[in-house]
């Protein structure tokens, strides 16, 4: 079985590369996911990045941010991964039900940390706030002027603001 995972580099502010987000892919020429399920995709990048190639191969030094989904996250495989390299992030579409978060406390306790992809700010999604070290926002979907206003937001949760959709220091 043949497995394709990309790899998108996470940056900081002086343009290092701290962290690689694994991504799925259908074959080697695919720049992007396209009709294929979440879970299934999920599933693959995880059994891809820790059987496969092999999670150290792939991100050398830096950590791997894995996109998680409901059922992932209550299977118990991510107890397979590496608490000191590994970021767990909460794709937006899993709902912050108790189960949910009885996964993520438990994940949390063995250490790892949690990146919420794609965060709107609402009531729904305080509980994972709680747990959250990081926090994904897709600046292209925000008008500038309420970026600030989601870092307000957010300061009381002592959580890490990451900027996705940068293509480029332009932006």
């Amino acid at each position: 079985m043949e497995i394709f995972i990309a790899r998108q580099p996470i940056f900081d502010r002086s343009e290092r590369v701290v962290a690689y987000e694994l991504l799925y892919r259908a074959s080697s020429s695919a720049d992007r996911a396209e009709g294929v399920d979440p879970d299934r995709m999920a599933h693959e990048v995880l059994l891809g990045s820790v059987f496969g190639a092999g999670l150290p191969r792939i991100v050398q030094d830096a950590a791997a941010f894995v996109n998680t989904t409901r059922s992932l996250l209550l299977s118990g495989a991510l107890d397979l991964l590496d608490p000191r390299t590994v970021v767990i992030e909460v794709l937006e579409t899993v709902e912050p039900d108790a189960e949910v978060l009885a996964a993520c406390e438990a994940l949390v306790a063995r250490g790892f940390r949690l990146a919420l992809d794609d965060v709107v700010l609402d009531s729904r999604i305080e509980p994972l706030l709680g747990l959250a070290s990081i926090v994904k926002v897709d600046v292209l979907a925000q008008p500038p002027e309420t970026l600030s206003g989601i870092r307000e937001q957010l300061a009381p949760y002592g959580v890490t603001l990451l900027a996705e959709k940068v293509e480029s220091a332009a932006v």
